[in-house]
């Protein structure tokens, strides 16, 4: 199998598979596992969704640090969606200092990249009431779903 393999994407899919119960018995612990298995090969959208589970107890131990560490990889990257939870995240103190400068600096990042997502987090973002997880795991998942980066379920073949 293409995940078993060392494909990220295929890695990030399984997680994706494993999350919804899309094919297999769902199961939060083996998504993390495969969601870790291509965060750690630098796939920004693993990295964003094991954040995202951290942020939740998802799978995996609750841990606000770790959850910010994810994120903060794949907003390095330049993924929009990162770039504005990463900003929520310094805003609110949650898992990083506390500090409105890096908070401005993500969301502008975020908000240049033309993130309809994005946009819409930011301009709520002064209204949130942090710290608190920002989003839903669930949200964030359904976003990644629907910008067309669907699984293919053809890389599963073995």
């Amino acid at each position: 199998m293409s995940a078993e393999l060392g494909n990220p994407h295929a890695q990030f899919c399984l997680g994706v598979m494993y999350k919804d119960g899309e094919g297999v018995q769902r199961s939060a612990e083996k998504a993390a596992e495969w969601f870790i298995k291509a965060a750690e090969q630098g796939y920004p959208e693993a990295q964003l969704c094991i954040g995202m589970f951290y942020a939740t107890g998802s799978g995996v131990p609750q841990s606000f640090e770790r959850s910010a560490e994810w994120i903060g990889r794949a907003a390095e990257q330049g993924l929009a969606e990162a770039q504005i939870l990463l900003s929520m995240y310094y805003k609110g103190g949650v898992g990083v200092p506390r500090s409105e400068q890096e908070s401005e600096r993500w969301k502008s990042r975020a908000i240049e990249q033309d993130n309809e997502y994005a946009i819409a987090l930011a301009k709520k973002i002064d209204q949130l009431r942090l710290p608190r997880v920002p989003v839903s795991c669930e949200d964030t998942l359904a976003w990644i779903r629907g910008l067309g980066r669907k699984c293919d379920k053809n890389i599963f073949i073995i």
